[in-house]
């Protein structure tokens, strides 16, 4: 019935009253416009009443319009003029529902003017993504904003919540941003924090806006921590840490984040303090005082042509960080304190590092700064051959920790490296081939001569390979022989003259062959992105003068075997030289089934593998005699097991296992550390996570048990 519209004549009335009389018991539809400036809409309703100019019914009715949904058991819409002043509203009450926007309200009873696009909603709850804000009475607005007295927000979805915020009064903005004053936290209708002003957003939550936590060392005395999420903005969130000991002293921390729109700039901090009256420091009156301050920044423009990177991490002291030790506080594992500068074009890369040492108690070669430059390959001419450039200027100022200054000096220096490398690759059929030269050239203002000094060297190497396959009906089968070489000329300085900051300033002649053979299967039934078994073999040779005896004295094999529930992987080192195994990493990971799944490494190195950033870089071995480097801290023999074992008993219990066990290493005993997670599902919001950590300690401090309370994420 399309542009019905009711009209202040009495004979459209009096026609309409007989025809809801005469189809009682049947939905009725009508399309209505309240008001010459208001949105038509749709009325379903069953078992109309009429008297007044008011239709009514008390069996189910359903209003819809643009943007608006009401359905309630009691529906009662007036139409009618009171003090020349039009009046059309809707009164709904019973099972009511409403949808305004895109926005979900229930409640008792709504007052809605279909004119001005108002209405009061009494003691009802916004349903709006993971949150529920409710309260006596909700006074929604044109704007798709609302008005909440004595409210209380929470992501509870139970009748009574158990947790839950609550203030006098609530402004909800349309674009989900809500303001509060005099704001209480509650758990089981208890207050337990209060805030003068708490702003917010309804938004998926990125960690737990409340945790508490009990937890026991070793002693009677328990340490109680909370964690609250304290404001939240469109963009940036705030959260704020207390830890109580009533044994040492109280701590807090301060933890915001800030993520930008479209995910280019994000700035996480975190900012610790504690008093502890306990430890002391060398003045024996005096109470120590502990602070950490973490940050962590990353941004990038439009096009991701320049990127900047900024981490920075200041202690206190050295035992800071055991103090505040708490695996959710960290940033990340980062101790560094960086700054990173990348940008890009059509021809080049350049960038700026800058890392200076804030902690003194740390020893680090400190970058003041480093400068980058370099060009995009390019080819010469039609010769097919690429050239690939880079330089780098910096100034390098390694300082030792505060501790060490009597056992080693600093030094510093400035340094400029250039280096160029020439390479063509070749291929015939099957066969590959890609030869490259290329020289080295570093300046330094100052060395071990207390002079400038330059270091020279050319290198060379020859990539060759043949490429082979067969298809079979159950699996694909790919075989590589290869052959790498790598080749060093006689530096023009010895070893000892530069100062070393990095693996990027000792070099030695080395004229090294690595020869092996590769192979990959894929099977048709297993269709994953990785190879479903690698296996690769091969050798290491050296040529000129090496300590190396034999002609083969490193044999290394890598395999692997990927299942869709399973998964191995291990590398092995063996030393012919001295007929033993350099070194061995094995790795088991299998999901049993939905409910259980089992994590294992095992990791085993002798007292001839070094410790270095590139295990497989053998300059060192041709530089320093093997007695030398076994009486350095470079050898460090050792074995280490670990294991991580999860259960999930049913959809709420959960428990998780892991150990790390340690022995063979030189003058240490063996160790064994387990840390146990048993995680509950109290109800729909809670958490209860109950943990064991048992671990040595030289405080003799070996074990923590921990009971933390935390929201859940939905």
């Amino acid at each position: 019935m399309q542009a019905r519209s009711i009209c202040r004549s009495k004979g459209f009335f009096f026609s309409l009253f007989i025809l809801f009389f005469s189809l009682k018991g049947f939905f009725l539809s009508y399309k209505l416009q309240a008001h010459p400036f208001s949105s038509p809409f749709t009325l379903y309703i069953k078992d109309p009443k009429y008297k007044d100019k008011v239709i009514s019914t008390d069996q189910g009715g359903v209003m819809t319009s643009s943007g608006f949904r009401l359905q309630a058991l009691k529906l009662t819409y007036i139409h009618k003029t009171e003090h020349h002043q039009p009046i059309h509203k809707v009164i709904a009450e019973g099972q009511l529902l409403l949808k305004k926007g895109k926005r979900f309200y229930t409640g008792k009873q709504l007052e809605y003017d279909l004119i001005t696009k108002t209405g009061t909603l009494y003691h009802g709850i916004c349903a709006n993504n993971i949150w529920f804000a409710g309260g006596e009475k909700i006074t929604l607005l044109p704007n798709q904003n609302f008005h909440i007295s004595k409210a209380f927000i929470t992501t509870s979805d139970m009748v009574k919540p158990n947790w839950k915020i609550q203030s006098r009064d609530v402004n909800i903005h349309q674009d989900n941003l809500f303001k509060a004053k005099n704001v209480t936290f509650r758990i089981f209708d208890t207050p337990l924090f209060w805030l003068p002003f708490f702003k917010s957003h309804f938004k998926p939550l990125k960690d737990n806006l409340i945790r508490y936590e009990l937890n026991w060392n070793i002693g009677l005395v328990p340490v109680l921590s909370m964690h609250y999420h304290i404001y939240s903005w469109q963009f940036s969130d705030l959260f704020f840490r207390l830890k109580l000991r009533p044994s040492k002293g109280i701590g807090s921390a301060l933890e915001s984040s800030y993520y930008a729109p479209q995910k280019r700039t994000k700035f996480l901090t975190k900012s610790y303090i504690d008093h502890d009256t306990f430890v002391r420091d060398s003045n024996s009156n005096k109470a120590a005082f502990h602070y950490r301050l973490q940050g962590l920044f990353e941004s990038n423009n439009f096009d991701k042509t320049t990127t900047t990177y900024l981490s920075y991490d200041k202690l206190s002291d050295r035992n800071m960080q055991s103090n505040f030790k708490q695996d959710n506080f960290e940033v990340s594992s980062i101790k560094e304190t960086i700054l990173k500068l990348r940008t890009s074009n059509e021809w080049m890369i350049s960038g700026l590092n800058a890392k200076p040492r804030i902690n003194n108690f740390q020893g680090i070669k400190q970058e003041l700064p480093k400068i980058f430059f370099t060009p995009h390959p390019f080819i010469l001419g039609n010769t097919g051959i690429i050239s690939q450039n880079r330089f780098k200027l910096s100034f390098l100022d390694y300082v030792a920790a505060k501790d060490l200054k009597r056992e080693t000096f600093d030094f510093h220096s400035f340094r400029f490296q250039g280096r160029s490398e020439w390479y063509r690759p070749l291929r015939y059929q099957a066969i590959s081939l890609t030869p490259s030269i290329g020289f080295n050239g570093i300046f330094y203002n100052n060395s071990r001569k207390n002079r400038p000094v330059s270091q020279l060297f050319f290198f060379s190497s020859a990539y060759l390979n043949l490429k082979l396959f067969h298809f079979y009906r159950h699996f694909s089968h790919f075989i590589e022989p290869y052959l790498d070489y790598i080749g060093i000329t006689h530096p023009t300085l010895s070893a000892d003259t530069p100062y070393i900051f990095d693996i990027e300033d000792g070099y030695h002649r080395l004229y090294q062959f690595r020869s092996g053979i590769k192979n990959i299967f894929y099977f048709n039934s297993y269709s994953l992105f990785l190879q479903n078994c690698l296996i690769d073999l091969y050798l290491y040779h050296f040529l000129k003068e090496t300590p190396f005896k034999k002609v083969f004295p490193k044999a290394y094999g890598c395999f692997e075997w990927n299942l869709p529930t399973l998964s191995f992987k291990s590398k092995i080192g063996w030393n012919l030289e001295k007929n033993l195994l350099d070194f061995i990493h094995m790795g088991f990971a299998w999901t049993i089934n939905k409910n259980i799944a089992l994590i294992t490494q095992f990791r085993h190195r002798s007292r001839f593998d070094w410790r270095r950033n590139d295990p497989e870089n053998f300059i060192m071995e041709v530089t320093r005699d093997i007695s030398q480097l076994l009486t350095s801290p470079l050898s460090d023999q050792r074995n280490t097991f670990f294991t991580r074992l999860q259960f999930k008993f049913t959809p709420y219990h959960i428990a998780r296992i892991e150990s790390h066990i340690g022995w063979g290493r030189s003058q240490e005993p063996y160790y064994h550390a387990i840390k146990c997670d048993l995680i509950t599902l109290i109800n729909s919001c809670w958490k209860l996570r109950v943990t064991y950590t048992y671990s040595p300690s030289p405080r003799n401090r070996n074990w923590d048990f921990k009971c933390g309370l935390e929201l859940v994420k939905k």
